[in-house]
Order: structure tokens, then C-alpha cells, then sequence
């Protein structure tokens, strides 16, 4: 449906076919560009304004935010629009010039306000279009998640502040920060919106901002609002968020002017905290923190006092174990003892290394090598985290460690040897680098190759995997089937090359990845193949997703993008 702007229009819901309003004849195209989607807030006759989602038809489609003024007789309504406006390109400009793309404020065009004629009804509107903001407003979210712990707390708290820098260092004031006003997007990002009453500091006189909210002085007869104005909003919005109750529904201390908020907190809270959100509420504004930067200073250190704390908690099971295991020292055999903690250490080092945590999982499996040299999983996975940190000469000796591990493992019948698909993995992960630098020993490239695929033989028959390696085999014989088209390639022997790159890339469905199309290409290109076809591997080669940043695939891209452009193809 397309939405028409005339806000006395009757009736503005619009099929998509029409370019005109079928009610009162208003073009549905607005600017020549922007068509409106639906309201973002329902249209009330009496507000000023109004807030669409449109698409930018400009910009392929792109879903962005319309702001509408419709009283435009009021001048200082105009005047505010437009410094919403004005403010906004400024600190868009900045935030390019100073490449500080991060911060949370929305993104705005340079052509972004502009009048708007509504023809046949004589009314003139203003329009500002800003990018969308994905996700929830704080006020939403507590009230779907309840309130935050100190962790959430820490993060956001940092990062407005950092956004408060930023717009405070323009000598800009926000005057309106509520949960409201304040969206979380799907990347944790918090952003900070409504400039509508945002003003210059010095000048920034007029009696506005939100009940329960606005700093006393903000709401004065004078209006006077100053950057600690910012501060006390903030103040106010973190007592939502941690308590989960709006400041209305709090008690006031009439001696102080301080809220009775401490007793609603949800979740423990460092008394560092509490004291620096008691202080931005501070009613008189000479007593909140001087300036944004000693704000994020006391962050600073809440922050990394947390993070000795949830360190120390992290280690708190492993210094109890080792207690448990130190006085049960005499009673337990040496060989069970270092099993146990083998085992408990590549466990933890698997956790983390799903999790992303690189650093974390090195020292875990590092660990659980020293207390067991023929730990397969921690060197084969320490390979590789070597291999995404690019450092290919470590991940090469950690394939062969992993192999070597295997190999021990298997003469001495370990009851424990069970994990034939990581070998498979070492032996086609080592093959990887040896053909990626050249290594001249191919056979050896071979030899592992076949190896791996009589293993997966082995490995099909081992009841102990169950369903979940029936399902992983063939994405690990497609890499093997990869690597053996990519050797055969590197050797000349293109026909081999193909038949086994198009077998692995029927192998990996439906989880195709680039390498196999690149591969293929190159292998198309080699041959002299028909353009077209060429083409057609060329475009899941360029668009699957890249997700282990290989070197290799950015190359072969290049190499095939230059080609299909030397032939005068459009790559």
C-alpha cells in the first residue's frame, strides 16, 4: 500500500499501482523520490507532526524515516524543524569528516529537508528524511526483557555518553533524552533520536522537554538548559532501566530532591554506579559531573573493575577443583588425575572457541596439550585459530601435531581414539597451505588427500558419531573433493579438475561455499570455455559469503574479475 501525505486527506491508504492519491489527487512520489509505506506513529490531528516509513527510491528501495510538519503558520514550529534539520547535517558532516561512522545518531542526507506542496488543498508542508533505525525503543524493551543488569548497564551508559560527547563538543544539547527517545538495534548499537527539540547551548532558553524527565532547570520559567541538562535526563532514563519503573511512580526524598529509587533496583549493582547515576540527577546542575569526559572516565573504571570481577568468577570453578583434586591427591591414580583435567580444559577451549573467543580458547587448549601431548582436538583446533589469525607456518605445525597425535593414538589402541573426522580435517586443512604456498612436495599433497578419503570410509562405520557426523561427512568430503580438484588443477590436469570441483559442489548442498565455484572458474577460464559459462560460476564465487576470510578466494576473485573484464564481459 502506498500512504498519502495530505494530512486532511479523508481517506490516504493508496493500492501501489496508482501514482496519485485516489481521494484528493496528492502525488504518492514525494520529492520525486520517497514513497510513503505506513505511519511509525498514529496520525493524531492535533500534533504537529508526522512519521512515516518510506522508501527511497533513490536509493534502491531503501526503507528511511519521514518527518512531516504540518503546522507550518507556526513559526517557531518551523523554526525548530528546520534547526532539527540544521543540526542533524551538521553532525552527519562531522561524523564523515572525523570518519566516526559508530556513533549513535541517525544518518541523514544532504538533501534530506525540504518543503513539500500539497496541491489542490494550498498548504505547504516541511519534510526531513533520516535513516531508519532498526529495533526496539529502551522503553519497549524493559517492558518485554523487565530491567537491565549492571553489564547492559555499563555498555549503554558508555556509549550515550560517548554519543553525548560528540553532540555536546558541537556545544549542541539534546533536551529530550528518555527510554523513548533511545533505540537498541539488533547489534546491541544503542542510538540516540527526536532531535525535534534540540538546541544551540547559550541559546537553548525555551520551557521544553519530558515530564519525570527534564532537568529541573530545563523546565524553570527561564528554560535555561546547559550540557548537565543532558545529564540529569540521562540520570532519570538509567533509573527506568534498572529498576524497571518510571520516575512518576517513584517517591521524592523532600529533603534532597533525590528519588527513593535504590530499593527498586532489579539485579546487584556496584555502589560505584549507583553513587554516579545519583550524582547526574543531582538537582542543582553545578553538582552533576563537569563535562562528558569525566563521566566516561568513571566508566572506565566501573568497567574494568567488572571485568576483574567476572574474571575472577569465571576462574572460581578451577581454583575450587584444584583444591578438590589437591587433597584427593593421594588417593587418585596420575594418569586419571591429568585425563580429568584434559578432558575439562578442551572442553572449555571448544566452549570458547565457538563463542569467538580466540584468546580465550588458545590458552585452554595449550593447557590440555601440556597435561596430554596427543590431545588431537586442541591441535587440530589451535591450527586453526592459527589459520584465521593468517599465520600459516603455526597452523601447519599444529595440522602436523594433530596428525602425529592421531597416529600415536592409534597404535596404542586408545580406547579414547574416537574422533576420526578431525584427523580427516587436519590432513585436508594441511594439503590447504601446502598448496596455497607452493610447497613443491604435491605427492605428499596426494598421499593425504587419499588418505582422509579411506578414513571417511572408516569413519561411516563408527556407531559411536551417530547422526550428527552422518550429517557433517559430506560437507568433509566436499572440502577433500575441493583440495583434490585444486591440486589437480595446480598440475595441470584440468579435466580431473573439473569432474572433482563439480562433485564438490554438489557435496555442499545446501551449504555451498565460494572456494569450489572460484576454483572452477579458473579451471573454465584455463580451458577456454564458453564466457557464459564461465559466468555462471563466477557469481557464486564473488557473492557466497567469505566466512573464514580465506586469502585464496580474494585472490582467485580478482584474478577472474580482471579476466571477464579483459574480455569485455560485465563481471
Amino acid at each position: 500500500m502506498s500512504y498519502c501525505i495530505n494530512p486532511k486527506c479523508p481517506h490516504r491508504q493508496n493500492s501501489d499501482e496508482v501514482q496519485s492519491c485516489q481521494t484528493c489527487g496528492t502525488p504518492l512520489l514525494i520529492h520525486n523520490r520517497y514513497r510513503i509505506v505506513k505511519p511509525l506513529r498514529e496520525p493524531n490531528p492535533n500534533h504537529p507532526t508526522e512519521v512515516f516509513e518510506v522508501e527511497d527510491w533513490d536509493d534502491w528501495g531503501m526503507p528511511k524515516v519521514l518527518k512531516v510538519l504540518k503546522d507550518t503558520d507556526n513559526q517557531d514550529l518551523v523554526k525548530r524543524f528546520q534547526q532539527e534539520a540544521h543540526i542533524l547535517l551538521i553532525l552527519n558532516k562531522s561524523k564523515k569528516y572525523h570518519h566516526n561512522q559508530e556513533l549513535g545518531i541517525p544518518n541523514l542526507d544532504s538533501e534530506g529537508y525540504f518543503p513539500i506542496d500539497v496541491r489542490h488543498k494550498k498548504q505547504k508542508l516541511y519534510g526531513l528524511v533520516m535513516e531508519k533505525i532498526e529495533g526496539d525503543n529502551l522503553e519497549t524493551w524493559v517492558r518485554q526483557q523487565g530491567a537491565i543488569a549492571q553489564e547492559e548497564a555499563l555498555a549503554w551508559l558508555k556509549q550515550i555518553v560517548k554519543t553525548l560527547n560528540f553532540l555536546h563538543a558541537h556545544n549542541f544539547l539534546h533536551r529530550d533524552i528518555k527510554p523513548a527517545n533511545l533505540i537498541r538495534q539488533p547489534n546491541g548499537k544503542i542510538t540516540l533520536i527526536d532531535f525535534g527539540v534540540a538546541g544551540i547551548e547559550g541559546l537553548a532558553e525555551t520551557q521544553i522537554g519530558s515530564l519525570a524527565y527534564a532537568a529541573p532547570e530545563q523546565m524553570a520559567i527561564t528554560g535555561k538548559a546547559v550540557p548537565q541538562s543532558d545529564f540529569f535526563a540521562l540520570g532519570r532514563t538509567f533509573v527506568y532501566l534498572l529498576t524497571g519503573r518510571h520516575p512518576w511512580e517513584l517517591a521524592m526524598n523532600n529533603k534532597n530532591d533525590r528519588f527513593f529509587w535504590h530499593k527498586s533496583i532489579r539485579t546487584k549493582l556496584d555502589k560505584s554506579l549507583v553513587a554516579l547515576i545519583d550524582q547526574l540527577m543531582h538537582f542543582d546542575y553545578h553538582q552533576r559531573p563537569q563535562d562528558t569526559r569525566k563521566i566516561l572516565k568513571r566508566l572506565a573504571k566501573l568497567t574494568k573493575q567488572q571485568s576483574k570481577l567476572e574474571k575472577s568468577l569465571r576462574l572460581l570453578p578451577y581454583f575450587v577443583g584444584i583444591i578438590i583434586f589437591v587433597a584427593f591427591l593421594p588417593f587418585l591414580n596420575k594418569n586419571v588425575l591429568q585425563r580429568l583435567l584434559d578432558i575439562n580444559f578442551t572442553s572449555q577451549g571448544s566452549t570458547s572457541y565457538d563463542q569467538g573467543n580466540l584468546g580465550q580458547a588458545k590458552i585452554y587448549f595449550l593447557i590440555a596439550l601440556n597435561l596430554n601431548r596427543n590431545n588431537l582436538l586442541a591441535a587440530h583446533t589451535l591450527g586453526l585459530i592459527c589459520d584465521e589469525e593468517k599465520n600459516f607456518h603455526c597452523a601447519a605445525n599444529r595440522y602436523r601435531q594433530a596428525i602425529a597425535s592421531a597416529r600415536t593414538r592409534q597404535q596404542d589402541k586408545d580406547p579414547n581414539n574416537d574422533n576420526i573426522i578431525v584427523l580427516i580435517q587436519a590432513l585436508n586443512n594441511l594439503s590447504r597451505l601446502k598448496i596455497l604456498h607452493f610447497e613443491p612436495q604435491f605427492s605428499q599433497v596426494a598421499s593425504h588427500l587419499e588418505e582422509g578419503f579411506e578414513l571417511i570410509a572408516l569413519a561411516r562405520n563408527y556407531s559411536e558419531y551417530g547422526e550428527y557426523w552422518s550429517q557433517i561427512i559430506p560437507e568433509v568430503k566436499a572440502d577433500l573433493e575441493k583440495n583434490r580438484g585444486w591440486l589437480a588443477l595446480e598440475e595441470g590436469r584440468y579435466e580431473e579438475a573439473q569432474k572433482s570441483l563439480e562433485y564438490a559442489i554438489a557435496l555442499q548442498n545446501p551449504k555451498p561455499t565460494p572456494d569450489a565455484y572460484c576454483l572452477l572458474a579458473k579451471v573454465l577460464k584455463e580451458t577456454d570455455a564458453p564466457q557464459l559459462e564461465i559466468k555462471k560460476t563466477w557469481i557464486p564465487c564473488k557473492e557466497l559469503p567469505n566466512n573464514y576470510q580465506k586469502p585464496e578466494i580474494e585472490q582467485w576473485r580478482q584474478e577472474i574479475y580482471r579476466y571477464l573484464n579483459s574480455k569485455g564481459e560485465e563481471a
